[in-house]
């Protein structure tokens, strides 16, 4: 125990400041306040905007479908459902590149680098001519897309208290929603252009623009750690600095530590996180690659289905996300509540996808539905933000669950080739109950858990040991750790 907190110690010197003070442990609320005013001006912002163009980047291959890509490039459904899956085959390759990248480069640059290449990859799209060459973009395409979800994982947990978490991630993670909606309007616009280009050519050339220039703000805007953002005085600094030291997870990049990865393989609530992120991107793939057919099969112009697919869509999983996201900020331990929640209206939507006539404009309402389930994976993310603590412990669990996000959504479009869909209308309600089930156990587990260190550590002072405990793991203190759900 004595050599972890020399460890911790010695990572915790090689990343504050010297210059900050931290000899003065005691902050007012009005000063708590002023240094979140600032992280939501200057940080969260920029973070939306960037999970906006991601979003819509990736999208680029489903708005392009009903706009001749697949009649261009002499695509099977079965090769098009493949161009979806191996998005995340690069995405999966990413997981093993990216983790051990940001223990040696600064977090923030890391991604600004990642931007650039995939907006440069982005636009290679146009120059596709076959499916071999559209496989090949998009695979490269996830490699660079991959690590930008870890990330912002772990920014988030650098810059805020865990009780702030879930509405600054849910913010962030809206850019999905906003993604739609805008893709869904310049959609429309394009569907009018006059232009020697294919219409599915002005996606990805017009979005890997926008993002190309992004990405030198970024790298300027954001920075690695509260320790070094310039909106910050001194004061303010030192603030931040001892506001996510109460977290107990961690403030700062460290050692890769062997007993941690262990520890996480041998923790159920790793497995449970899992087991909801895995059908959790099943669900989400066959609209996620196969949306913009799926409404346009309802009987939909293509036209209007370039809208319809997107912008309803997007606002119902932008207002669940925030509102979620609102929830778990101001009422205490709803996070895997919600999840039940927001996955109910989506079962009742699958099923009416699944039972009900397929040409029939009338089902574009629950095709809605099922899009309030989308603020599961930003829910589930916050959860583990908040409730895995030790930096290698965390990136092993934040990595495992991206695996089952990848491996999800590399299967689930498979389910979807064919109309009417009605496979993956039924794959998608056996996912929502797998998530809602496994949401209320992992409930239990941690409520029980939290009851017996209560328990344990009954008549324990714990007043002085936060300050001394920061890059362990939440099973290495118990006495101090309790799981916020």
């Amino acid at each position: 125990m004595n050599d972890i907190h020399q460890d911790m110690d010695e990572k915790m010197s090689s990343v504050v400041d010297p210059k900050i003070d931290l000899a003065e442990e005691e902050y007012t609320e009005a000063e708590s306040r002023e240094v979140v005013r600032k992280l939501d001006i200057y940080i969260l912002p920029i973070m939306f905007v960037l999970f906006t163009l991601q979003f819509m980047d990736k999208q680029a291959l489903n708005y392009g479908a009903i706009w001749g890509l697949k009649t261009d490039l002499k695509l099977t459904s079965d090769q098009y459902a493949w161009t979806g899956s191996i998005f995340y085959f690069g995405y999966l390759l990413a997981q093993f590149i990216f983790p051990p990248l940001v223990h040696k480069v600064p977090i923030a640059k890391a991604c600004g680098v990642f931007i650039f290449l995939w907006s440069a990859v982005l636009m290679t799209m146009p120059a596709c001519k076959n499916f071999t060459g559209l496989a090949c973009q998009r695979f490269f395409l996830g490699v660079c897309e991959g690590g930008i979800t870890p990330a912002f994982v772990v920014l988030t947990s650098l810059f805020y208290t865990r009780q702030e978490q879930a509405l600054r991630s849910s913010v962030w993670y809206n850019g999905n929603a906003m993604g739609n909606i805008i893709g869904g309007a310049l959609g429309y616009a394009f569907g009018e252009a006059n232009t020697n280009l294919q219409k599915w050519q002005l996606f990805p050339l017009v979005f890997g623009a926008i993002s190309l220039g992004f990405s030198a703000a970024f790298v300027f805007l954001v920075p690695d750690s509260v320790e070094k953002a310039r909106f910050f005085n001194d004061d303010e600094r030192r603030v931040a600095v001892l506001r996510v030291r109460s977290n107990m997870t961690g403030v700062a990049r460290g050692h890769f530590n062997w007993y941690e990865v262990r520890e996480a393989l041998i923790d159920p609530k790793t497995w449970l996180i899992l087991i909801i992120a895995l059908p959790n991107a099943l669900q989400a793939s066959g609209p996620g690659t196969f949306g913009s057919q799926i409404v346009k099969n309802f009987g939909f112009s293509t036209l209007h289905t370039t809208v319809l697919q997107a912008v309803p869509t997007g606002a119902f999983q932008f207002l669940t996300t925030v509102g979620a996201g609102y929830i778990a900020t101001h009422y205490k331990d709803m996070r895997l509540i919600l999840i039940v929640i927001v996955n109910l209206p989506a079962i009742i939507g699958g099923a009416c996808l699944y039972s009900l006539p397929k040409s029939n404009k009338a089902l574009l309402a629950p095709y809605i539905l099922v899009y309030g389930a989308a603020c599961t994976q930003s829910l589930y993310l916050t959860f583990l933000s908040s409730n895995v603590a030790g930096y290698t412990k965390k990136t092993v669990v934040a990595v495992g669950s991206l695996l089952m996000y990848s491996a999800g959504q590399i299967a689930g479009p498979h389910f979807f080739t064919e109309p009417p869909y009605a496979l993956g209308f039924g794959m998608m309600m056996t996912c929502y109950s797998i998530i809602i089930v496994t949401a209320i156990v992992l409930r239990f587990y941690c409520v029980r858990e939290n009851k017996r260190r209560d328990a344990a550590h009954l008549h324990m002072d714990v007043s002085q040991v936060v300050a001394d405990e920061q890059d362990l793991t939440d099973w290495q203190r118990k006495a101090t750790f309790r799981y916020a759900l």
